[in-house]
């Protein structure tokens, strides 16, 4: 930090292909020295001569990324022909809603201003944004040349999830699973349209709530709709707000309470007082934690009402993308295969992989406890006990592993999704959503009044982002 309290970067680990830097101070003649790995380490800096025939690729994020910097510095240490240099557009801004929205905004300033990077790494909103505008090149046709991870090397449902019109413009290294659940004796069908929800919600046992917690008029609202984001396609830049779906959706929300008059007290499926539990698997093992603590019994992957039957989606990492503009598409390329190299799944990743070879990794490893190999006695397997937590009675759960009939219908949900979540609705529209939804809740008009308006003010707001 200068005198006059700004910032200025003296050295950048991972671009320097730096990793697990733990301590450092400067020397004299812009020296310093560093500790990684227990060892120590004197860095000055590099003869540019040395990089005279190192390609630069630029990465550009807004984002945090903690998560990726190893890899960047292990692809920067390892590679004599390529060097990713990352431009962080969340520099400057708080690490907020607000902050990482602006950071994205100046992005795509620059985007449209012929400032491009040669790739970036976003969350799906600003990737399904820059597709639209024909931004990206298809990773498709870098597939076709590639020896390793082609087309086949990656999870069908997944590619049919992740392109647009046959092409291919983003990709996540692994995804997590958003879904509903309830015990199959209540509900044994996978996935429901609204209509089929609302009748099994009317025919539930006396004394049942919907969901475990959280059952007011709002935030059923939030769950059904996904705060709005299932209407709205933003390659298109339309939204689909003034639907009868949507209108039936606000009617039903309403005839539970408000938040101020909602009594908060938790229910439990698993003792049969909730019909519903919103589930988010982050891995394979995961599934199987979750279904015997929450539910004990079998349960019934339905996801969220839907029309198409794609209830259950993917929330996807991250994602990478190259531009179309760049000179460095196969090294950009190059570097996002170590993100799906199979190394990276070994053990228990947070996340289901996108590869074939990934989830069998996966897969396998929740055939049997969580362990860790033993250095002190000759790296001898130590199995350790998995538990798992009833949210209603605080009990602790312990888990056994998952059964080879389980794991193959847990494989077969897992490629079943086929559809990814559009991401976070961005904040002014969830601010107009917000808004009119209120004047719903509150008897001042009708909900196809308020769908209307609704669609009439996103409708606006998106053309202008076209």
């Amino acid at each position: 930090m200068k005198s006059d309290k700004s910032r200025e970067k003296l050295v950048d680990f991972a671009n320097s292909g730096l990793s697990d830097v733990r301590s450092i101070a400067p020397l004299a003649d812009d020296e310093f020295v560093c500790t990684i790995g227990g060892k120590l380490y004197r860095l000055s800096e590099r003869d540019n001569a040395e990089l005279a025939d190192v390609k630069e690729i630029t990465l550009a994020v807004a984002l945090n990324i903690d998560s990726i910097q190893p890899m960047i510095a292990d692809f920067n240490s390892g590679s004599n022909l390529y060097r990713v240099n990352v431009k962080n557009y969340l520099d400057g801004h708080e690490y907020n809603i607000e902050g990482l929205e602006s950071a994205a905004h100046d992005l795509e300033m620059d985007i449209i201003a012929g400032k491009t990077p040669d790739m970036v790494w976003l969350d799906t909103n600003e990737t399904e944004k820059l597709a639209s505008k024909g931004a990206f090149t298809d990773l498709y046709e870098l597939m076709e040349s590639d020896t390793r991870f082609t087309r086949d090397a990656f999870l069908p449902n997944y590619l049919e999830a992740a392109e647009t019109n046959g092409h291919l413009y983003s990709i996540t290294p692994t995804f997590m699973i958003r879904t509903m659940a309830a015990k199959s004796k209540f509900v044994d069908k996978e996935n429901w349209t609204f209509y089929e929800f609302k009748a099994a919600y009317e025919s539930r046992p006396d004394g049942m709530e919907l969901f475990e917690t959280a059952n007011n008029r709002n935030a059923v609202f939030d769950r059904l709709s996904n705060s709005g984001a299932d209407f709205i396609d933003l390659t298109t830049h339309t939204c689909s707000f003034d639907s009868q779906e949507f209108i039936d959706m606000l009617e039903f929300a309403g005839q539970f309470p408000g938040v101020d008059a909602y009594d908060w007290e938790r229910c439990s499926c698993r003792n049969d007082t909730a019909l519903l539990s919103d589930m988010y698997f982050s891995s394979f093992r995961d599934i199987n934690v979750q279904k015997q603590s929450v539910f004990g019994e079998d349960m019934t992957f339905v996801g969220a009402p839907s029309a198409d039957g794609k209830g259950s989606v993917m929330l996807p990492s991250n994602q990478f993308a190259i531009m179309e503009t760049s000179d460095n598409k196969e090294g950009a390329w190059e570097f996002i295969k170590l993100f799906l190299a199979d190394e990276c799944y070994n053990g228990n990743p947070n996340g289901i992989p996108v590869t074939e070879n990934g989830l069998k990794k996966v897969m396998e490893a929740a055939l049997e406890p969580p362990f860790y190999y033993d250095e002190l006695n000759g790296n001898k397997k130590v199995y350790m006990d998995e538990t798992g937590m009833d949210s209603y009675s605080n009990e602790q759960i312990k888990i056994t592993p998952m059964t080879d009939d389980e794991q193959k219908r847990y494989e077969q949900f897992v490629r079943s999704v086929r559809r990814i979540s559009s991401g976070n609705t961005e904040l002014a529209i969830s601010s107009i959503i917000s808004e009119e939804t209120e004047f719903f809740f509150a008897g001042e008009y009708s909900a196809k009044q308020c769908a209307e308006m609704i669609q009439d003010r996103v409708s606006i707001l998106l053309s202008e982002q076209s």
